[in-house]
């Protein structure tokens, strides 16, 4: 079987399931599903952010974190998860997120920093 073929065989599998990611070893056809379903579709993108991050391990939000640094998301929706992670309780999963989030360095919307930095005067 080619690499070609078993990358499609897990892209397949996993547009078939939810973008939950298991917490044991991550092998790279996944790993490059992973980044193709959050980057082709945005309500991939909102699910991987706003879902996950209530339930997801350190481990897994790690991955996604890094798939969202490496690839570029529209400014509104990175907004709009921001402010959503923002009004959440604290969760190790959430502050890697908004970390990531913030890196990219965007010119973010008064909205958005406004709900960063009653985020961090909650604490």
């Amino acid at each position: 079987m080619s690499p070609l073929t078993q990358g499609l065989r897990y892209r397949a599998a996993c547009d078939r399931k939810s973008l939950h990611i298991p917490s044991v070893v991550l092998c790279m056809p996944t790993y490059f599903c992973v980044c193709v379903r959050i980057t082709e579709c945005l309500c991939a993108f909102h699910r991987a952010i706003l879902f996950q991050c209530q339930t997801c391990t350190l481990r897994e939000a790690t991955i996604i974190a890094s798939v969202l640094a490496k690839n570029s998301v529209p400014l509104l929706h990175s907004a709009a998860a921001i402010i959503k992670i923002a009004e959440m309780d604290y969760n190790g999963a959430n502050s890697i997120f908004l970390r990531t989030l913030l890196d990219k360095k965007y010119a973010l919307p008064y909205q958005a920093v406004d709900a960063v930095v009653y985020h961090f005067l909650r604490y």
